[in-house]
């Protein structure tokens, strides 16, 4: 349980640094310390709040073939944007939270395979 909490920080962290990277609606200040308490708070939405998420949206991911949990991350993430003020973190556009959540899908991905 901790090994997966742990992972999830990893994956925010990770897909955080990625996302500021190559997106340029993602800013940050380009600060570690911006970078792991984003990522932190990311995993932990992943960890917590993701699990409720997805057991009440069943029915509309069954219909959407699982592709409505895309935008449960998008919210995710546009929630972790409202956490943080302007300064530190921004995300701009709907276009930028699905290609950060995408990213973000694939970090989680990449990670579930090392893990194993």
């Amino acid at each position: 349980m901790i090994a997966n909490l742990l992972s999830k920080i990893v994956v925010g962290v990770v897909s955080t640094g990625l996302a500021d990277y190559f997106i340029d609606g993602v800013s940050t200040d380009q600060n570690l310390k911006t970078y792991i308490l984003v990522g932190t708070v990311i995993g932990l939405l992943l960890f917590f709040v993701r699990p409720v998420l997805k057991l009440i949206t069943l029915p509309l991911r069954i219909i959407t073939l699982n592709l409505f949990t895309v935008v449960i991350i998008m919210g995710l993430i546009w929630l972790t944007n409202v956490f943080f003020s302007d300064v530190q973190f921004q995300v701009y556009g709907a276009f930028n939270l699905l290609c950060f959540s995408l990213i973000l899908i694939g970090t989680e991905y990449i990670i579930g395979l090392l893990k194993k």
